[in-house]
Parts: structure tokens; C-alpha cells; sequence
């Protein structure tokens, strides 16, 4: 059992025991539900304790525990499931209950090991699991199997030698006699998880008759086989469902594991390494049918059949929520950029996903308009790693990894850009340059028949996203040109976590159409693209929605920023002597507010200005509008000119008013009650994000008296607006965000980032007053 599944993991594994009547004796209804080692019906000799003979006792049950009650028991299922040593039924094997451990009873073991509800007395409502099966009645039509003691055909059966096998119709089996008990041409049984909960894991063991080996087949549907001609003779072929899949030839005694959340299979501990596009689209239907399915199937003409033993499944309770993906607030997309000598492949990124190309990425360069990418290979290994300039920051990553053989001895790989293709493989491009000057050098083919430049036999481009992007969903565009499909499916995407772990897997058939969409049950960080064997393509787009994770970094690296804050009206060739927000000390001034000398009262300006070099302080030659004119005490000043410059100041509730250093509203000189204050954006850009910091109020002599935190408590608004009409006012329709902000503890500083959960733009940002009071101290904008 994997040790990786979560602690809460129940799991359910079966056998035949004697169990106890309810009335203590013959006849009447057995024990349901059996917890302790009283259930069960024993009899104590002079050599040791046994389970009652009769096959009246018998019955067929589907033991239950977690691992930590496993373990308590003394139960080891991992050499699967063992019967007891004579003697000792209730303190040796796997059958047995107690410490947490439960049995359900399932079916009683009829003859042959039919299981039967004979007695029509056992309630199926609250078991963990139902088993049915299908297969041929006769040699004219196909049947159910149940446990319904009414049905008379075919009949799962079950025993503690050989497991879980399949008998046809009233003793009919197409393979005679030695595979009544069997799995063959065609029968499958079912095993579908109940009690609210999915199947992550299954295990068992093939038992082949006489020892050989045979083809087992699994899906998750319920058959392995249909009829093509209603009641009339023959007719019968394999089911080939899409989630059916052939493990191909097992030996008898093989252990076959299932892992459901990992998307692998095991034989013998060994991964399973058959048809790639069907061993996907195995786990896909599984997924689909609501991930509580295990068929155990046989190929339909083949009369070597097989059990399964040792049976164990884990399952878990199915949550009652998929936690839902984050909203997309930025998609990363691809462009070619070529002239007569080079092309260029960009990532982009809309911020928004407005249409828009917010900041790009140079992935890597060819020359000739195509050929081979610029980029980093190992000649150790199969991979080229295309990391672009992350300029101006990692966008995306893209590597391309290829086939390692008698072609490609040292398994040279590069990227390929073509214009009428799109993005590909090329195996060992000669003279492929690198972004350090040199050369792959030697030409050891491609993989495949014909078209260098596509993804073949196995080949895979992998899209890693920078740190700041988690992946929601993926837009892929196969190329038409050179496109060669085969029957079923032609490509694998996968989405993985930043470690590799799998997220999901999808198989995808191009014959029925070249966009596909991918989404997982979890955000991702990278997209894999495989070829599978026998298939030839090229990728021609591939557009990624993303969740920014730091929308507010994305947006002031690539952001024009405007500032808002109190600056010095003259002009002085040292930047920080402009600003009187930083902290730059001094006696007898407010702790971190003012310059080591007080300035002069009317000095001071509230002003917007472009901080052009992004160091939060106006430097001379800057753009500068001043707003506001500070005065003595709380008198302030209001010099913008509506309409004109970088902004347009709008208060609400008073007048501006201010201490010299921070902006108020009305006679106290703070930002309290119904007061707010606006700032509108006039250069015709957008804002993408802001950072907002607010002070607590100041004394009308800033100078002498410190300056007051901003209380625990004090709550305000912040609204994120398109104003369309300037007015300063969040009319009907203008609203993008608004945004809530509580003061937790007491502090002289807070503060805030200004950002859209979508990404969506703004140009006005309205500060209301809800509770408490404070001051504005500053408002950067990063502009696009």
C-alpha cells in the first residue's frame, strides 16, 4: 500500500469467512456488519479455533481500515491478502476485525463461489462497494451478473485461492469447464466505490489458468465486450471503449497497481509502459465516470482466462467541493516577429486579457527566418532549455526534449521555428548556433519519417511559467502542415506542479480538430506536449490563462509610475530633498516625516509627478503638477487645474486641507466620516496596479508635536474606476474594484496594494473614509 496516500485513506479488501446468525443459530439473517471476532462463527477445539465448515456460514465480505488501524490489527496487506494459519483464524491473516477494522457482508458464497444474496436478507444500502459483472449468457446474447438470488444467469464468483473470476450463463462458458471460474473472451466484473467516496489506488494479482499468462485488460465502464448483433448467434467483439486498455500479455502471480491520483500503472512494480495515448485516455474515462469505477476485463476469443486475487482498493471520501480555480487575470500568448535573417519567438503577457501586449520575452532567436532556436543544450542529455532574457522578468521558459538513440547518439535536441509551421523538434540540427557562440555541431537525423521540424515518436516541447504565474487553463493549436495522425489519440498534454508532479493529463486526437483546450482540478506550472508514436506535428499557438500571483510587481516593472505626494516647491538637485514623506530624522519634527531642517511654512506641495527614475522621489526634470499648496497649520490650498496636467484632484466632504506634509479633508485636516478623496488620471493610459500609504492624523504644528498612529480599527475604501466624464465620481457603470482595508493594530504607516482581482484597468482611485481617521501620504500608479 502506498505510503504516499493521506492518513485518511480507507482501505477495502475481501474474503470468504464463516459469520455468525443474529439470532446466535440457523435460520435468520447473519451479522451485517461485523467489528469484532464475536461476529464471526468459530468454534474453539483441543488444536486451536476454526470458523465454522458449513456453507451455510459462509459468507463473502469486503473488509474495511485505515492504515494506522491496519497496522494496530496486525494486518499486512502489501504481500497481499492472506488467509489465517489453522488453528488461529482470529488472531492470524488479513480476515479478520477489531481496532477499527470492519467487515462488510456482501453476498453469501454459494456454490462454486457464486455470489448470492440467498437469503434476500442482506441490506446492500450502506456497503462500501457494489460488484457486478457482464458476459456472454449462451452463445447469443450477453448478461449481467448480480447478487440478486432471482437472477439465474451469469454469476461473479469469488474464492480465498484464486480471487475473483466469472461464470457464464447456467454453466455455460466458452471456454469449457477450466475457465468457469475465469476471466476470458470477453466477461469483465465491476467494482464501483460507494459511500461518497473515490478510488485512488488499486492492486491485485493475476492468477492464470494453468500457470500461463493471458491478456488482462482494464477500464472503468463496466465491460469489455458488446454485441453487434442483438440475440442472433456470434456478434461479439471487444468492447474498445475509450478508457479500455490492454496491459498486454501477464504471467500468472504478477501484481498489477493502479495509482489513480499519480496516472501510472505498475506490473510487478515495473511502469507499464504500453500505448501512452490509450494508457491517458484510460485515467480520462475513469475521471469522467466519476472516479469510483475498477473494471477487470478479458479480450473477447481468448480462452486463457485469469482471476484476480488479493484485491485491495484505497479509497477516500469524495471532497463535497473542488476548491475552483483562481479567475484568469492575465493570459501569456506567443508571437513571431522575422525579417530576412532572423525570427524571434516571444512570450507575451496581456494583463487583463484585453487584447493587449502589456511586456514580452525574447525565448530565443533562429536565423534564416527559421531553423534552430537560439538557446542552452547539454550534449549529455536530450533536452534543450530555451530561458529567454527575462527582461523584464521570467515570463516563460520553454524546453524542448527529444527521442535519445541510435539517430541521436548524444541526444542533441533544439527548438525549431519555422513560419509556415509553427514551433517543433529538431534531432541534432547541425550547426544549430547556441546563445554562447558555439555550435551543436554533427547531424545525427531526426526522429521519425520525413518533416525535421515537427514533435515525432515521443518528442515533447514543455512550456514552464515564470515564478508570478500560476497556470488556470491552456489554449493549444496544432499546425495543419505536414500533420500526420494515426487511429485514437496522437498527442499527450500535461499539466504539472513547479516539482513535476502530475496536475492532469489529457490525450488528444487531432483528427477531430486542431484547438484543443486543457484545464486541470488545480492551478499548474507547467505544459508538457507529447508525440505519441507514429504521429507528426507542430505546435502553431499556444495561449496560457494565468493568475498573476504578484500582480502588483508585474505591473510596476512594466508600468510607467505616477506618484502622488508631498514634494518640495523648489526645485534642489538632491532627489530626496524633494520628498518630505522620507524618513530622513531630525530634531524637533515628526520621527520619519521630515528633512533634518524644517522647511518653511508654503514651501510644501501635494503634487503628482512622474517618477521616471522609479526612485519614489521627484527628481529635477521630472514631470511635476503641483495640487495643493500647504500653508500654515491645517490651511491648505487647492492650485489644480481641473482638466489639465497629469491628474485631477477631487475631495469630497470639506475642502483640501493638510499639515505640510499629508492630505486631509475639511478643518481638522485628516480624512474621517463621510470625507473621501479622489485622484483621476488624464494621460489617456490605465493603470494596472497602485500602492496606497496613509498616515495617522497630524497636529497643526507637525513641527513640534509627534505624529499620531493611525488607531487600531480604522477602516476605509479604496475604488479602483474608469471616470469617464473627470468628475471625480464613481458613476453607474465606471466601478472596477472596490476594496476594503481594516487597520489592525495601531501603527504610524499602513499600507495598501491596489489591484483588480481580473487584472482590469483603471485611471481613478477614490480613498473614503469609513472609520476612524487618517491622513494620505502617497499613491504610485504604474501606467500602461
Amino acid at each position: 500500500m502506498s505510503s504516499t496516500l493521506p492518513s485518511t485513506t480507507q482501505y477495502i479488501w475481501f474474503g470468504t469467512r464463516a459469520v455468525d446468525f443474529v439470532t446466535g443459530g440457523l435460520p435468520g439473517e447473519q451479522v451485517e456488519l461485523l467489528s469484532s471476532a464475536d461476529d464471526f462463527a468459530t468454534r474453539t477445539l483441543s488444536t486451536g479455533t476454526f470458523d465454522f465448515t458449513g456453507s451455510e456460514w459462509q459468507q463473502f465480505l469486503a473488509f474495511t481500515g485505515t492504515q494506522d488501524q491496519i497496522d494496530a490489527l496486525g494486518i499486512n496487506l502489501d504481500d497481499g491478502v492472506d488467509t489465517a494459519t489453522a488453528g488461529f483464524v482470529n488472531t492470524t491473516g488479513d480476515l479478520r476485525v477489531g481496532d477499527g477494522v470492519e467487515a462488510y457482508n456482501i453476498a453469501d458464497s454459494s456454490g462454486g463461489g457464486r455470489l448470492i444474496d440467498v437469503s434476500n436478507t442482506l441490506d446492500d444500502t450502506d456497503d462500501p462497494i457494489a460488484i457486478t459483472g457482464l458476459g456472454k449468457a449462451n452463445a447469443g446474447w450477453l448478461d449481467s451478473a448480480s447478487i440478486d438470488s432471482a437472477d439465474a444467469g451469469n454469476r461473479v464468483v469469488f474464492s480465498n485461492n484464486i480471487g475473483f473470476g466469472f461464470i457464464n450463463g447456467s454453466g455455460f462458458d466458452s471456454g469449457g469447464s477450466a475457465n468457469a471460474l475465469r476471466l476470458n473472451d470477453g466477461d469483465a466484473i465491476n467494482f464501483e466505490i460507494r459511500q461518497g467516496k473515490e478510488l485512488l489506488q488499486a492492486s491485485f494479482t493475476v492468477k492464470v489458468l494453468n500457470g500461463g499468462s493471458t491478456q488482462v485488460v482494464i477500464d472503468s465502464d463496466g465491460a469489455t465486450i458488446r454485441d453487434t448483433n442483438a440475440n442472433l448467434q456470434g456478434g461479439f467483439v471487444q468492447d474498445d471503449s475509450l478508457g479500455e486498455l490492454n496491459l498486454g500479455m501477464i504471467a500468472d502471480g504478477a501484481k498489477v497497481t493502479i495509482d489513480y491520483v499519480g496516472e501510472t500503472i505498475l506490473i510487478n512494480d515495473v511502469a507499464f509502459t504500453g500505448d501512452l495515448g490509450a494508457i491517458v485516455a484510460f485515467f480520462d474515462a475513469f475521471q469522467a465516470g466519476g472516479s469510483k469505477n475498477l473494471t477487470l476485463g478479458s479480450v473477447v476469443g481468448n480462452q486463457v482466462g485469469w482471476s484476480a486475487d488479493d484485491l485491495v482498493l484505497a479509497t477516500d471520501t469524495q471532497p463535497d467541493t473542488i476548491p475552483p480555480l483562481p479567475t484568469a487575470n492575465g493570459m501569456i500568448s506567443f508571437r513571431y516577429t522575422s525579417n530576412a535573417t532572423t525570427a524571434d519567438l516571444d512570450a507575451t503577457l496581456d494583463i487583463g486579457k484585453n487584447g493587449s501586449i502589456d511586456a514580452f520575452e525574447t525565448l530565443a532567436t533562429s536565423f534564416g527566418g527559421g531553423g534552430a532556436l537560439v538557446g542552452d543544450a547539454d550534449g549529455d542529455t536530450n533536452k534543450a532549455e530555451l530561458n529567454g532574457t527575462n527582461v523584464p522578468f521570467d515570463i516563460l521558459r520553454l524546453v524542448t526534449i527529444g527521442q535519445q538513440d541510435a539517430n541521436a547518439p548524444e541526444g542533441h535536441q533544439t527548438g525549431t521555428l519555422d513560419r509556415s509551421l509553427g514551433i517543433g523538434i529538431d534531432t541534432g540540427a547541425a550547426g544549430a548556433s547556441l546563445d554562447d557562440g558555439s555550435s551543436l555541431g554533427g547531424n545525427y537525423g531526426d526522429e521519425g519519417a520525413g518533416g525535421t521540424n515537427h514533435l515525432q515518436n515521443g518528442e515533447f516541447i514543455r512550456f514552464d511559467l515564470g515564478a508570478d504565474f500560476e497556470g488556470v487553463s491552456a489554449r493549444i493549436v496544432f499546425s495543419a502542415n505536414s500533420l500526420v495522425t494515426r487511429a485514437g489519440e496522437d498527442a499527450v498534454v500535461r499539466l504539472l506542479d513547479s516539482t513535476g508532479a502530475l496536475v492532469d493529463q489529457f490525450a488528444i486526437d487531432l483528427d477531430g480538430g486542431l484547438t484543443h483546450v486543457v484545464s486541470g482540478s488545480a492551478v499548474f506550472d507547467q505544459v508538457e506536449i507529447e508525440a505519441l508514436a507514429n504521429t507528426q506535428f507542430a505546435i502553431a499557438d499556444v495561449d496560457i490563462d494565468v493568475f498573476i500571483t504578484d500582480l502588483v510587481g508585474i505591473a510596476e516593472a512594466i508600468g510607467e509610475h505616477l506618484r502622488v505626494q508631498t514634494v518640495l516647491d523648489a526645485e534642489d538637485a538632491t532627489p530626496e530633498n524633494n520628498d518630505e514623506t522620507q524618513p530622513q530624522g531630525g530634531t524637533g519634527s515628526p520621527s520619519g516625516v521630515t528633512q533634518s531642517t524644517p522647511t518653511e511654512n508654503g514651501t510644501d506641495r501635494f503634487a503628482a509627478f512622474i517618477d521616471a527614475n522609479e526612485n519614489g522621489y521627484w527628481d529635477l526634470g521630472e514631470t511635476k503638477e503641483n495640487l495643493v499648496s500647504f500653508g500654515n497649520g491645517y490651511a491648505a490650498t487647492e492650485v489644480d487645474v481641473t482638466g489639465s496636467g497629469l491628474v485631477d484632484l477631487t475631495v469630497a466632504g470639506g475642502s483640501v486641507s493638510g499639515n505640510q506634509f499629508f492630505l486631509g479633508v475639511g478643518s481638522n485636516g485628516w480624512v474621517n466620516g463621510s470625507e473621501s478623496v479622489t485622484i483621476t488620471t488624464l494621460s489617456g493610459d490605465a493603470a494596472l496596479a497602485g500602492v496606497l500609504t496613509i498616515r495617522g492624523p497630524v497636529s497643526s504644528n507637525p513641527q513640534n508635536n509627534p505624529l499620531a498612529d493611525i488607531a487600531a480599527g480604522t477602516e476605509f475604501l479604496v475604488r479602483l474606476f474608469n471616470d469617464a466624464d473627470n468628475d471625480g465620481v464613481v458613476d453607474g457603470g465606471e466601478l472596477v474594484e472596490e476594496l476594503s482595508f481594516t487597520v489592525g493594530t495601531a501603527q504610524q504607516a499602513f499600507t495598501a496594494d491596489l489591484v483588480d482581482a481580473e487584472g482590469a484597468s483603471f485611471d481613478a482611485v477614490q480613498i473614503a473614509a469609513v472609520s476612524g481617521a487618517f491622513t494620505v501620504d502617497s499613491l504610485s500608479l504604474f501606467m500602461v
